[in-house]
């Protein structure tokens, strides 16, 4: 299993997640993915915001986050199906946000859009067949200012390790075309399923703006256990010829 006590990587630090580092992960999910306008408009992008990170917190069990001097550089969620949940809170403050966003129109349109979109994933989930037996990528981020450190690669090295040492059929994770999905094909993953938006027209019956094209990329045990040490590969029997890790500093999210 990866290892949960900090560690460094140079200068940066790589550690469990706390609760306090939420608001840091909300900041930098609201700089990627919010809407940025008037303030009544930056208020509710990060109320929705809040409300994303909550909903992957509330489903994970493995979060490490990296820092720089103790500033927030990029986390990544991970969540093995049968782990210990990290956060049992997390759900009653998922509540909460969905109690403060039903007090206004704005509010109620931007959880109705949010629920949809979490309703097609779970729908493309079935169809990549790794609802049971994956573990998931539940978010990555990496910080815009933390580029050139390699946060991306050593977060994704130790998710992909963490998961190769659990028996499980795979990995998966959410990502669309608003990222950097490059970073995942040169990492050997597969792109099981693919969602294009504008073959979904029926979407806007539904939801106030249509979707990004919808993807999910599958890690084999293979691929995973790419990020373990030589050792540990052997022990495991995995696979030990030269499938070196692909270059490259990391996709700016998963969802």
């Amino acid at each position: 299993m990866a290892a949960r006590m900090p560690a460094r990587r140079g200068e940066v630090c790589y550690r469990p997640i706390r609760w306090d580092d939420i608001e840091d992960i909300v900041t930098s999910f609201d700089l990627t993915w919010g809407t940025p306008g008037k303030a009544a408009d930056t208020v509710l992008s990060r109320l929705t915001s809040r409300r994303f990170v909550l909903h992957y917190l509330a489903a994970s069990t493995w979060v490490t986050v990296a820092t720089l001097h103790g500033r927030f550089m990029g986390v990544v969620v991970g969540r093995v199906p049968g782990d210990p949940l990290l956060f049992e809170g997390a759900a009653g403050e998922l509540r909460a946000v969905d109690d403060q966003l039903q007090a206004s129109e704005a509010g109620r349109v931007a959880l109705r859009d949010m629920r949809y979109w979490i309703d097609v994933e779970h729908r493309l989930e079935v169809q990549a067949h790794v609802e049971t037996g994956h573990a998931e990528v539940e978010l990555f981020i990496v910080d815009a200012a933390s580029r050139g450190h390699g946060v991306g690669r050593e977060l994704w090295r130790r998710v992909m390790a963490h998961f190769a040492d659990r028996e499980l059929l795979g990995s998966f994770l959410h990502t669309d075309s608003s990222c950097d999905v490059g970073f995942y094909d040169a990492h050997g993953l597969v792109r099981a399923v693919t969602r294009r938006s504008d073959e979904h027209p029926e979407d806007l019956d539904r939801i106030s703006e249509p979707l990004e094209d919808l993807f999910i990329y599958v890690a084999s045990p293979r691929v995973m256990a790419r990020q373990l040490s030589p050792e540990r590969r052997g022990a495991l029997g995995a696979s030990t010829d030269a499938d070196a890790a692909a270059s490259g500093d990391g996709d700016r999210g998963a969802r």
